[in-house]
């Protein structure tokens, strides 16, 4: 391996972009106009190590995706139940599932739960999960974030 050890780098001009690259692939650019990066440094990836391998903002109330990432679709099984698909699978069914949520709009309840029924609701592709109010009744929500982290 190489090691560049410098204060500066700069294009041959002053106006140049600086690019960086391997393997004849642009990996970084930046712009000549200031510290601006061009290029993302890297791309979301399910199969680097240590990172988010699937997350998502579901509107459950009018069953809408709203942002995810490795998520092929939700599915709106019942009133507060719902399955998330994932685009590529985990390896096994061990991972870590977090989530969040949020009331419907139109409840007077300020507290919610969001959780899983059984362990066998855990699939490779897919996972279930039920939302619930206070009162122990199954409603869907208009704010339910998820986060997956395993291999």
């Amino acid at each position: 391996m190489s090691q560049l050890n410098t204060n500066i780098i700069k294009g041959i001009q002053d106006n140049d972009d600086v690019v960086i690259k391997t393997n004849n692939t642009t990996r970084v650019t930046f712009a000549s106009g200031g510290d601006t990066f061009v290029t993302a440094l890297s791309a979301p990836s399910v199969s680097a190590v240590n990172t988010c391998k699937v997350w998502l903002n579901y509107d459950h109330v009018n069953d809408s995706l709203k942002s995810s990432f490795n998520v092929s679709s939700v599915s709106d099984d019942s009133t507060g139940n719902f399955t998330i698909n994932f685009a590529t699978p985990f390896a096994d069914t061990e991972y870590a599932v977090t989530g969040l949520t949020n009331g419907t709009g139109s409840d007077s309840n300020n507290t919610y739960v969001m959780y899983l029924k059984n362990h066998s609701d855990m699939a490779t592709g897919s996972v279930k999960l039920v939302t619930q109010a206070s009162g122990g009744s199954d409603l869907d929500l208009l704010v339910d974030c998820v986060v997956i982290h395993g291999n």
